[in-house]
């Protein structure tokens, strides 16, 4: 039978044959990298964004130093005085809803004012349901109303 074929034909197949066994072996080595990859263990870095700095030129949460925030209040006085003082800021209903919220969700989790401000975070109320500029309000302007008292 191979007699029957041209010789030329022969070289055809056989060159064929040979560089499908070179990609076969190229693929083999591309999966066998692969999977030596896949074999090491995933490294995940997180990396928080930092926080916006608000207009108040207050200093980024790593560095906020408590010694200026005085709060001549009783620790659970003063988170019902301060959400009613960030709704008198405010006329819409839906505003002091949600200075309200956040309120009762510092009252709840026994929250000191001086504490959520010194830590910033925002995140903590949105988690909750409070919306993101109501919780940036409750947080950053903290200061701004002990220094008013």
């Amino acid at each position: 039978m191979v007699k029957d074929v041209p010789p030329y034909i022969l070289d055809m197949i056989y060159e064929k044959d040979r560089l499908d066994g070179k990609r076969r072996a190229k693929r083999k080595a591309k999966r066998k990298a692969a999977s030596l990859e896949s074999d090491r263990p995933i490294k995940i870095v997180n990396v928080l964004p930092t926080p916006p700095s608000s207009n108040f030129g207050t200093a980024s949460p790593s560095v906020v130093d408590l010694t200026d925030l005085v709060i001549p209040k009783p620790i659970d006085r003063a988170v019902d005085d301060y959400t009613e003082w960030l709704c008198d800021q405010v006329e819409e209903e839906n505003w002091k809803a949600g200075f309200r919220s956040a309120g009762s969700i510092t009252r709840a989790d026994c929250l000191d004012l001086r504490h959520v401000y010194q830590d910033r975070d925002i995140g903590y109320y949105v988690n909750q349901g409070v919306k993101a500029g109501i919780a940036r309000s409750f947080v950053q302007d903290i200061k701004i109303w002990a220094d008013s008292l």
